[in-house]
């Protein structure tokens, strides 16, 4: 597998790394707003995937998608909307707000990092590991591997679940 230096192509944008049911997924921070801890009004959504929901943020409404949820498929089915709630604020999972409108909001475990593109050394160009997967890219310092989230696929996705 031939690796090449993607920072010759786009140095100027920083990369946003965190983790999810321990695996480093990375988005470009040309997609992000904001990044939040977790709201305490998270509100599950009637007939809709266990990974959407909706809360208020600083006055907004805010679309939110559990990435965990989605890619792992953990049911949450089985949980009431209070202990929901508090699972997700008990793990101290971060939100990550889109750009655009209706805002959109990412569910993550941690943020592990904010990098620059030259840390980033792609192995696999357009992999298409799954629907949501483009790159996989070894990180220079630390050597563990990272995949970068295709976010404008996430938001068709997310769009066919409303």
């Amino acid at each position: 597998m031939k690796s090449i230096d993607v920072y010759k192509n786009d140095p100027q944008h920083l990369y946003i790394i965190f983790n999810i049911a321990d695996t480093l997924f990375t988005v470009s921070s040309q997609y992000i707003s904001d990044i939040q801890y977790i709201p305490d009004n998270i509100t599950r959504l009637p007939h809709s995937p266990d990974y959407c929901s909706v809360c208020n943020s600083y006055g907004r409404v805010v679309d939110m998608l559990d990435l965990e949820a989605m890619m792992y498929h953990f049911p949450k089915n089985d949980i009431s909307q209070t202990d929901f709630e508090k699972s997700a604020i008990s793990s101290k999972k971060m939100l990550v707000i889109l750009f655009g409108e209706p805002f959109k909001g990412l569910l993550v475990n941690q943020i592990y990092s904010i990098e620059q593109k030259q840390n980033l050394r792609i192995i696999e160009r357009n992999a298409f590991i799954t629907d949501y997967i483009d790159n996989v890219y070894l990180h220079k310092l630390t050597g563990r591997i990272i995949m970068e989230l295709n976010i404008p696929r996430i938001l068709i996705m997310f769009a066919d679940t409303e």
